[in-house]
């Protein structure tokens, strides 16, 4: 298989580079270093914008592990060894020095390590060894069933039950099957034009306005409820309220064979407990839908904090000797209306009738 590479030029010279040859890109105004191998390229007139899009004709960054991290520079995330959140360093492999970025672009660089699994040198860092635990540690109590679909009793005043996984989830770290608000089937099309709950009423621009119309979510339009039976259906904010409330949250990541995942370890005060998972691709914006309805502004969904950075830096602190500034046991979710043509994740509950 030929290996993926680029074609540059440097005044007269030009090079067809391997991209798995490339270290890092380090630019200075408009003129753009390639640090190789065997070799360093110096002063190729171009963007750092402009050597990212010629990387990327070789596919994404799941393909190549490149990335621009921060304004001045492209990492090849294959070739880091070490990263050092407190000085805001990684190292890379035949670097005699770390590379220094800024406290933005270090954080950058641990979400693009999280996304090709370094799981090595993200566990180097042992302030986040204090949050990692085992995809087969995130659920205890569990092994009862309603209609073959595991729940755990996390010992709540109402008796509700809540799913091991996610929707379709196959274990507690997958992120399942999304839905639209009140839509049983999973769709790609999230038009507003296509989705079925919207009335529509042309302005005097002639431009469609959308008017969400429904009130409440009968079990029709319960993709848990449709799909799992039983007693299984989409929670309420009375329950997200009541989970929140009741249970100690505590942030961690898992592993699973391939990803990083981070997620909220929520435990009833009878030790049992289960995860909710942050989403990957949009981290502050994870939303689980609720099956309730704002009477003016469509359905409500609850938004997950991703707090991971604050709390990084809290273990941090705590490790320098610092005061630890996070409040354990004390995370809190936000009700919001949420667009109900996009897709958001569900966590079905029930009350629990056992059985297969």
């Amino acid at each position: 298989m030929e290996p993926l590479t680029i074609h540059i030029t440097n005044v007269k010279d030009e090079y067809f580079i391997a991209l798995s040859d490339i270290k890092f890109l380090e630019v200075e105004q408009n003129y753009v270093d390639f640090y190789l191998v065997n070799t360093v390229v110096k002063n190729v007139r171009m963007t750092l914008t402009n050597a990212m899009e010629l990387i990327n004709q070789n596919g994404g960054f799941e393909v190549h592990h490149l990335a621009m991290v921060g304004r001045k520079h492209i990492i090849n995330f294959d070739k880091v060894t070490a990263i050092n959140y407190k000085d805001a360093e990684i190292q890379l492999e035949g670097c005699s020095s770390p590379i220094s970025l800024s406290k933005t672009a270090i954080k950058d660089a641990k979400d693009f390590l999280v996304k090709c699994n370094k799981r090595g040198v993200l566990c180097a860092d042992t302030f986040l060894m204090q949050l990692l635990l085992p995809l087969d540690q995130l659920n205890s109590g569990a092994k009862t069933y309603e209609n073959g679909v595991e729940y755990v009793d996390l010992g709540l005043p109402s008796g509700l039950k809540w799913a091991a996984c996610n929707f379709k989830g196959e274990n507690p770290g997958k992120w399942g099957a999304g839905r639209q608000w009140g839509v049983r089937k999973w769709t790609n099309d999230l038009r507003k034009s296509s989705y079925p709950h919207y009335d529509v009423r042309y302005g005097k621009d002639g431009e469609p306005r959308y008017h969400f119309n429904k009130s409440e979510m009968k079990p029709s339009m319960d993709a848990v409820h449709m799909t799992l039976k039983g007693g299984w259906h989409i929670p309420s904010k009375e329950d997200f309220g009541e989970l929140f409330t009741y249970c100690k949250g505590t942030y961690c990541f898992t592993f699973d064979h391939e990803n990083a995942i981070k997620g909220i370890l929520l435990e009833g005060k009878n030790g049992n407990r289960i995860f909710l998972r942050i989403s990957r691709d949009r981290p502050s914006e994870t939303f689980y839908w609720t099956r309730d309805v704002h009477e003016n502004h469509g359905p409500w969904a609850v938004n997950i904090p991703d707090e991971f950075f604050n709390i990084e830096v809290a273990l941090l602190g705590k490790e320098m000797g610092k005061p630890f500034t996070i409040k354990e046991g004390h995370i809190t979710c936000t009700f919001q209306t949420y667009e109900p043509h996009f897709e958001a994740a569900l966590r079905p509950v029930t009350m629990g009738v056992e059985g297969e």
